[in-house]
């Protein structure tokens, strides 16, 4: 009985190291701008990027924006409405920092966004390296 609590001791750290890092995410490493566009739900030419606060993404401190934007199409053209867009620029979980090279959308000007759509309708960049290009 002794050994069983001793070996239960030992475990608990461990599980709740593993369930501390439940969101620290193994992002993908976009090798293409086209599969970038491939992967999004929207892409956009952002003409105005603007802070509108933070929130919580996945436990960790998020930054967020209000874009005003021409949606991209697949052949790389620009339709002429424009959209008004919350966007959230996806953080980064693992580092202990939200943003360790600092923030890609934060004073970013004539960018294409690669978004992506939550289930709860959030549009958030493709990854934490990579959602926000020139163009």
């Amino acid at each position: 009985m002794l050994r069983s609590a001793a070996a239960l001791l030992l475990a608990t750290p461990m599980l709740a190291a593993c369930t501390a890092n439940e969101s620290c995410y193994d992002w993908v490493v976009y090798d293409s701008v086209e599969r970038m566009h491939d992967d999004a739900i929207l892409v956009v030419e952002a003409a105005r990027i603007e802070p509108a606060g933070a929130t919580s993404w996945s436990g960790a401190r998020a930054n967020v924006y209000d874009v005003v934007a021409a949606p991209v199409e697949p052949d790389g053209g620009v339709r002429e409405m424009a959209l008004e867009l919350r966007v959230l620029s996806t953080p980064e979980t693992c580092s202990g920092e939200t943003y360790p090279d600092g923030d890609p959308m934060l004073g970013a000007r004539d960018v294409r966004l690669y978004l992506f759509e939550e289930d709860d309708g959030t549009l958030r960049t493709l990854t934490p390296f990579q959602g926000v290009g020139s163009f």
